[in-house]
């Protein structure tokens, strides 16, 4: 190889720079712009889409509806409180605010053992204000008078009779045999001062709401004297 050779590939080797690039070549480099704050929060959290029509009505609270679907009977509870608004909204009556539904039953049972029964046949229970045995198979039940048609209503669909003449004072509920000896008129003072024990009790059973209304109903009806409707009043917290 002569000089000349080796002179132009050197020329040509020092013509391309390997560390420029190639001319020849076009590249057209994409510029990424990062998107703004707002854009991926848009992104992240779309708004909602689902839109109701002024002819449709919002479906209800669901916990509401699967309260009412497992338990028919506690709609009657959801209703209490409209029936007793409208009533508040009444001129005052001279009618007893309570009364005591009677029934018949076939043994002797406990107040327990009542309201699971009465549970059963689909009877609110918080309504039931007092359970009295006041006879031999009789049942006394304590309720408001606002509550007083619907529960007959339930006892004659269960068709379970009504005692609506029983006096739970007269002489002949007291079956124990130690007043067999007794006099009638000792019977018939037996008879009521086991009912005003019975009322007596029941009152101290209730909330402080209620104690000195339904203590005014048994003082109406002469199931306790005027003494123990004082004493009641002037210091319920003691019974």
């Amino acid at each position: 190889m002569n000089n000349t050779t080796v002179s132009n590939l050197l020329v040509l080797t020092s013509s391309v720079n390997p560390c420029e690039p190639n001319k020849n070549t076009t590249t057209n480099p994409t510029v990424t712009t990062p998107s703004k704050p707002t854009e991926r929060i848009k992104q992240a959290r779309p708004a909602p889409t689902t839109s109701i029509s002024p002819t449709t009505h919002e479906p209800p609270n669901k916990k509401l509806r699967q309260v009412i679907d497992s338990n028919p009977a506690s709609i009657n509870t959801i209703c209490v409180t409209n029936t007793t608004a409208s009533n508040f909204f009444q001129f005052p009556t001279t009618q007893p605010k309570f009364n005591y539904v009677h029934i018949p039953c076939q043994q002797r049972t406990t107040r327990q053992e009542t309201r699971k029964l009465l549970r059963h046949l689909n009877i609110n229970t918080l309504r039931i204000l007092d359970i009295s045995f006041p006879g031999r198979n009789i049942i006394g039940l304590l309720v408001h008078r606002h509550y007083l048609p619907e529960i007959i209503s339930i006892m004659q669909i269960a068709k379970i009779p009504v005692l609506k003449d029983f006096d739970p004072t007269h002489p002949d509920n007291l079956k124990d045999p130690k007043y067999k000896n007794c006099s009638a008129p000792e019977r018939e003072t037996i008879s009521k001062q086991c009912h005003r024990t019975r009322c007596l009790r029941a009152i101290a059973t209730q909330p402080f709401t209620l104690i000195g209304k339904i203590a005014s109903f048994f003082n109406s009806q002469g199931w306790i004297n005027q003494a123990d409707y004082d004493h009641i009043i002037s210091g319920p917290r003691q019974l």
